[in-house]
């Protein structure tokens, strides 16, 4: 291999590092919003147990 196509090769994985590091970004943000959709779900069942008991409680 030549020094001249060490340097492109290496210009490649310096491209494509950044491509990955961009697309961790996007998946490490949807991480987070799932992960707060799911304290959001865990917050309303506890809601809907509340309103269940209330309601068996008037009926």
């Amino acid at each position: 291999m030549t020094e001249n196509e060490v340097e492109v090769k290496l210009a490649e994985h310096g491209k494509e590092i950044g491509s990955l590091k961009h697309r961790m970004k996007e998946a490490e943000d949807v991480v987070s919003v799932v992960h707060q959709l799911a304290q959001e779900m865990v917050g309303l069942t506890k809601e809907v147990g509340f309103m269940n008991q209330t309601l068996v409680q008037l009926t």
